[in-house]
């Protein structure tokens, strides 16, 4: 072999290795998820980290056709739950069958789950089951995108129990990035980045982390072992070992897939895009059904998707019942959820119901 043909194969092997890194790193195309973070009050991440109360986690998969995640998206997700939720007994995957294209038109993702949400399976132990629910959408149909690349994937602090998934964003390459995309979105449910000393409070700023916010459509692409790379940085890592050693908090609980804070005098129910501040100082028992079905009929009749916040009364006996219910409402208006605070003073300033709300 000549010198030309050596000179010739090292100018081959530098212009390949300059596409090849220009590839890696170009942003052609940027994907970024701008969830916030859950409310670092009560920590709901603990519900899903740590073995108690709630030893079982139920994972409920909505998709409306067309939309649909492959067995691989699933899987990822299984998979990444089941390595850093702490769960004996278990993480159950339940997908259900598609929503119909027609039945989606011209409405936003959270209304569809006061309709198609389902919640815990018949015979599950509900003392046991956390819950935590995706839905896979396209907002072509439901029209709530405000640009032609679709509705960025999200996490809501409304409800830091649910992941939504717009397949209008991905575009033909849906099934090559939600793998990774919907392990991030599960990484914010999981409680992270809440450590600003290597993250923003939401995310994380090592660039090889999967809590890193911006994904690079070129370099996915170019890099299988990108595509790949479902897994956290040490320091996320170890956040999530810090989190276990904690025990969640008492007042937190799941009724099927609603989570409910219970303060004294009063509870706060939360589901999708719904915050109901319930005054229930006997504690009594709830249909989470019967607020999703409000919340449903309420948006066919106004057509608003505002959260539903509405007054309950239980056991409402007569006039003895003012001074409890009274102290109730100041004691919310001092509750760390601002959208609480706000859903009281409103009542206050409206008379008291003569019966029941629902």
């Amino acid at each position: 072999m000549n010198r030309s043909d050596l000179s010739l194969r090292a100018i081959w092997a530098t212009v390949l290795f300059l596409f090849t890194f220009v590839c890696m790193q170009a942003p052609a195309q940027q994907f970024e998820t701008t969830s916030a973070p859950i409310p670092t009050y009560r920590n709901p991440e603990l519900l899903f980290l740590t073995p108690q109360p709630y030893s079982k986690l139920h994972v409920e998969v909505d998709a409306v056709e067309g939309a649909e995640p492959s067995a691989g998206i699933i899987q990822a997700l299984e998979k990444f739950l089941n390595r850093y939720c702490d769960k004996p007994d278990g993480i159950e995957m339940a997908r259900h069958k598609s929503i119909p294209r027609a039945e989606a038109r011209g409405v936003p993702e959270e209304v569809l789950t006061w309709r198609y949400m389902d919640g815990l399976p018949a015979g599950s132990d509900k003392a046991a089951t956390a819950y935590l629910y995706v839905l896979f959408f396209d907002s072509r149909l439901s029209g709530t995108a405000t640009s032609d690349e679709g509705v960025e994937p999200y996490t809501t602090p409304r409800y830091p129990c649910a992941i939504f998934i717009d397949a209008a964003y991905w575009g033909s390459n849906f099934h090559r990035f939600v793998p990774r995309i919907v392990c991030h979105e599960a990484g914010h449910l999981l409680g992270l980045v809440k450590n600003t000393r290597h993250g923003d409070g939401a995310h994380c700023r090592n660039t090889s982390c999967l809590m890193f916010p911006t994904h690079s459509e070129t370099r996915a692409l170019a890099s299988r072992a990108y595509r790949e790379a479902f897994d956290l940085c040490p320091a996320c890592r170890a956040d999530i070992d810090l989190m276990k050693e904690r025990s969640s908090d008492p007042k937190l609980s799941f009724n099927g897939p609603a989570l409910v804070r219970t303060e004294r005098f009063y509870r706060v129910i939360q589901l999708p895009n719904i915050i109901f501040w319930d005054y229930a100082p006997f504690k009594k028992s709830f249909d989470w059904r019967s607020i999703s079905q409000a919340a449903l009929n309420r948006w066919q009749s106004e057509g608003t998707q505002n959260s539903l916040r509405y007054l309950t009364w239980r056991n409402w006996t007569g006039r003895q019942d003012l001074a409890p219910f009274r102290s109730a409402l100041q004691r919310a208006l001092y509750d760390p959820d601002p959208r609480v605070v706000s859903l009281v003073e409103e009542i206050t300033q409206r008379s008291i119901p003569a019966k029941s709300a629902y």
